[in-house]
């Protein structure tokens, strides 16, 4: 004969909840991962702080002329505003949606791939700002991961 030892109701309501927790894990982990790459980028852009190659004097008098940000990536706010997040089945996107234009009706995404990658035909320098987010973003991730997550939901079961 067997004799069981310990809170077997918890563990069966525990074991109920497993699947429905790993739902929940994924779209909170998903959510906060995607928060922290959005907010990542946009600090970067704010404070400048990437070692990006300074703006030609040409054109950061051009910017400076017509009243525009002088800062590298930005003429107007609209690359920061167009950065969002979402998550879609089980991975998050972060970054520009292709919907999204400036006041000009410029998709933003394609301004934001020229300053990501450069362009030599029109002699503009890579400017990463998504290579260095993914990378902090992932170092992140590993300190803040979904194993976090599922051990507090877990301990909140008890």
């Amino acid at each position: 004969m067997t004799k069981l030892i310990g809170d077997w109701l918890k563990v069966d309501h525990i074991t109920k909840r497993i699947e429905q927790l790993g739902k929940e894990t994924m779209i909170e982990g998903l959510v906060k991962t995607g928060l922290f790459a959005e907010g990542t980028a946009k600090k970067h852009m704010s404070r400048q702080d990437l070692g990006w190659k300074a703006l030609n004097k040409g054109y950061k008098d051009y910017k400076k002329s017509k009243g525009l940000s002088t800062n590298t990536l930005v003429a107007t706010s609209a690359y920061f505003q167009a950065i969002t997040s979402f998550s879609k089945g089980k991975q998050v996107n972060v970054g520009v949606k292709k919907v999204a234009r400036d006041k000009e009706g410029n998709e933003i995404a394609n301004i934001a791939a020229i300053h990501e990658f450069g362009s030599t035909k029109r002699g503009i320098p890579a400017r990463p700002l998504w290579k260095p987010t993914l990378d902090e973003t992932n170092v992140w991730l590993k300190k803040n991961g979904f194993d976090k997550i599922i051990i507090k939901k877990l301990n909140r079961l008890k």
